[in-house]
C-alpha cells in the first residue's frame, strides 16, 4: 500500500514536471514577448511603437492597442479601388489581412493635446503624415446621419493646428491595420 501511494506520488509529480515544461516550451518565442494591450494605459512614443523588422520595417506595433498599423500614410495609393478596396489587397511587410481601421481606432493614434501637425506623439515612427495644409483621413465607420464615411480631419493653417471628425467626402489619405476586432463600422 506505502509503495502503491509513493509510486501515485511520483507519477503526478512527473506529469506536473512534465506538464510544466510544456507549458514553458509554449511560451518561448522567437523575438520580444509582448504583454495583453490594455487601452487605459498611456505609453511615450518610444516604448509605446515598435517598427516590426520581421514586416520589412513596414508595419508598426502600437503597445497600447495591440494594433499593428501599416507605416507609411498612402503607400497604397496607385492600388485600384476603395481605400477599403485597397486595405483588403495589400501585401504589407509580406503579409495579409489588412483592413481600414475603425473612427475609434484610428483616433487612439493621435494626441489630442498640445496640438500638433501630425497630431501624432512626438517621437512616433509614421512616415508620410503631412505637417501643413488639410488632411483627410478615411475610416470604416460610417458617419452618424448620413451613409457617408467617417475621416479624422487635421490641418495646420497659418500656425494653427486644428483637429476633427466628420463625413469624408472627397480626397483623403487612407492607413491600414491588423488585428483586433472592428466594432462601430
Amino acid at each position: 500500500m506505502i509503495k502503491t501511494i509513493a509510486a501515485r506520488a511520483l507519477f503526478v509529480a512527473g506529469l506536473c514536471c512534465t506538464f510544466a515544461d510544456e507549458a514553458s516550451a509554449q511560451a518561448s518565442v522567437n523575438g520580444p514577448y509582448y504583454a495583453t494591450p490594455s487601452w487605459d494605459q498611456t505609453l511615450p512614443a518610444s516604448s509605446r511603437f515598435l517598427v516590426l523588422a520581421n514586416f520589412n520595417a513596414e508595419a508598426v506595433l502600437d503597445r497600447e492597442t495591440g494594433l499593428v498599423w501599416q507605416r507609411t500614410l498612402d503607400s497604397l495609393a496607385a492600388l485600384p479601388g476603395t481605400y477599403a478596396d485597397r486595405c483588403l489587397q495589400a501585401k504589407i511587410g509580406g503579409r495579409l489581412g489588412w483592413r481600414l481601421p475603425t473612427l475609434p481606432e484610428f483616433a487612439s493614434l493621435f494626441d489630442a493635446m498640445p496640438m500638433a501637425v501630425p497630431p501624432l506623439p512626438p517621437g512616433h515612427p509614421f512616415l508620410g503624415f503631412p505637417t501643413t495644409g488639410r488632411t483627410s483621413l478615411v475610416t470604416s465607420t460610417n458617419f452618424t446621419g448620413g451613409g457617408f464615411p467617417a475621416a479624422i480631419f487635421y490641418e495646420n493653417f497659418h500656425g494653427t493646428p486644428d483637429i476633427g471628425i466628420g463625413a469624408f467626402g472627397g480626397e483623403g489619405r487612407a492607413l491600414c491595420v491588423r488585428g483586433g476586432t472592428p466594432a462601430g463600422r
